[in-house]
């Protein structure tokens, strides 16, 4: 009766640790991919202001072979159609964030 009593605590006991393990494990992964998340919404945050940049000095008559964003973290490529249509992407370079907008000054 004895070794059963202590084979059912040591049984109970393993199931306990391998059930809070998982727990753990769980936790971990989505506080992970939370702020995997966080960094991906703040890159796109600022790709956004960079393109509210970029339009604000096309519309001011600035070349688009002149504007420049200062910062190395992101590639910028401005085509520009009948100088009055332009097409404007923003690419990061680790992450896959690219942005598009086109901007027509007619």
């Amino acid at each position: 009766m004895r070794i059963r009593k202590k084979a059912f605590i040591l049984l109970s006991s393993l199931l306990i640790l391998v059930f809070f393990s998982f727990l753990s494990i769980n936790i971990i992964q989505n506080k992970s991919y939370s702020s995997k998340i966080n960094t991906l919404k703040y890159i796109e945050l600022q790709a956004e202001i960079h393109m509210k940049y970029i339009k604000k000095q096309l519309k001011f008559g600035i070349k688009s072979s002149d504007i420049t964003i200062n910062d190395s973290r992101y590639k910028l490529n401005i085509t520009t159609i009948n100088n009055k249509q332009f097409n404007i992407y923003i690419n990061h370079t680790t992450e896959h964030i690219r942005i598009y907008d086109s901007l027509s000054l007619k």
